[in-house]
């Protein structure tokens, strides 16, 4: 891409991102009961805080600051979903699929935007991380929500990660065009909402991945696959174990035939009654 059309496309993306961002923050105030101006303001925020901490980390004035176009996609969102939108549009699936479309946005535009000020690769999908995932932050931590980012059951910082990376890898090659970036848009959007879907997580010490409760886990499927190997000679020692020992009949046991009498003390005398 030559750098005309390469910032063209950058600001496209930006403005796009903004507007998704900012739709995600117009429903998630709309479900707060804040009012239409509360929710300009939770739009702005959520639209534009992944952008501004990019450029003052790139050492540059914020481009939202400096060009009003910005504060054209907050206004519209605000507008749709709370003067046009329907319920349908005001549910937690809508700012799912909007948040995850921001996310993707600006992952990709905020590494290559790296890259263009000659950042390092490492810095670079770092610096696209940052971008995609600040503004979901700042709407999560304003509206006293669990913020996705942190959250242990839920995917939000893999998706950018995975965009960032393979768009820091392909553009720095020199393998772009403007449909790989829109790939790569579409990829971390796909991620994000196939994690959803199928509920993927990462390792978590709260769902027990810890080294030693592994081991633990492992050790007892080994013991139970050995018992299931052997289950005749588990029974077996199982009831040797547990039951009485059993006497043969006729020797005055529970299993004889009757009671016996005592032994008479005086062989030499039968008639004499046993005492």
């Amino acid at each position: 891409m030559d750098l005309p059309s390469a910032q063209l496309v950058l600001l496209l993306a930006d403005l796009v991102g903004v507007f998704f961002f900012a739709l995600s923050g117009a429903v998630t105030a709309a479900r707060q009961n804040y009012d239409i101006t509360g929710s300009f303001m939770l739009c702005l925020l959520v639209s534009l805080g992944g952008g501004i901490t990019r450029d003052l980390m790139l050492n540059e004035v914020p481009a939202s600051l400096q060009q009003p176009i910005y504060l054209l996609p907050p206004a519209i969102a605000t507008i749709l979903v709370y003067l046009i939108g329907t319920p349908a549009l005001r549910t937690r699936r809508s700012i799912i699929f909007f948040d995850a479309c921001g996310l993707g946005l600006f992952a990709v535009s905020g590494t290559i935007l790296a890259l263009t000020h000659d950042l390092h690769l490492v810095s670079a999908v770092f610096l696209g991380i940052v971008t995609g995932t600040g503004g979901g932050l700042l709407r999560d931590v304003v509206a006293n929500q669990n913020p996705a980012l942190f959250n242990a059951s839920d995917l939000y910082l893999t998706p950018a990660f995975i965009g960032a990376l393979l768009t820091a890898i392909l553009y720095s090659n020199g393998i772009w065009s403007y449909w790989i970036m829109f790939g790569m848009i579409v990829l971390v959007v796909t991620v994000r909402l196939l994690a959803i879907y199928f509920r993927w997580q990462l390792p978590s010490t709260v769902r027990g991945w810890t080294y030693p409760r592994l081991t633990e886990k492992a050790r007892r499927l080994r013991d139970l696959a050995r018992l299931r190997r052997a289950p005749n000679l588990a029974r077996g020692r199982s009831t040797q174990q547990y039951l009485p020992p059993r006497r043969v009949d006729g020797d005055g046991g529970p299993d004889s035939a009757g009671p016996t009498d005592p032994p008479n003390p005086d062989p030499s005398n039968p008639d004499q009654p046993p005492q």
